[in-house]
């Protein structure tokens, strides 16, 4: 990923999920299946793991909207599995 200031912003935004999914098996799972629930396209998990990929220099940057989205969906996977 590019180091400017959208990369930095993204980077900031995904921090907490990405650093949940370092941890945790199944997450890139859970959100490639909220995705494709909530817009109706099937997401493949090697994008979902591109876009939380621990390392920065690998990662790539999703698009603003997807951003978002994948902020919401993340947080809500998150809440998901602390209440089990």
């Amino acid at each position: 990923m590019k180091d400017n200031i959208s990369s930095r912003l993204a980077n900031a935004a995904l921090s907490d999920l990405i650093a949940y999914r370092r941890n945790r098996r199944g997450v890139v799972k859970a959100v490639a299946d909220r995705l494709k629930r909530r817009t109706g396209k099937t997401v493949d998990l090697s994008t979902v793991w591109s876009w939380l990929h621990t390392n920065p220099k690998k990662r790539t940057m999703p698009t603003l909207g997807t951003g978002l989205l994948l902020m919401e969906i993340g947080k809500e996977v998150m809440a998901e599995a602390e209440k089990t």
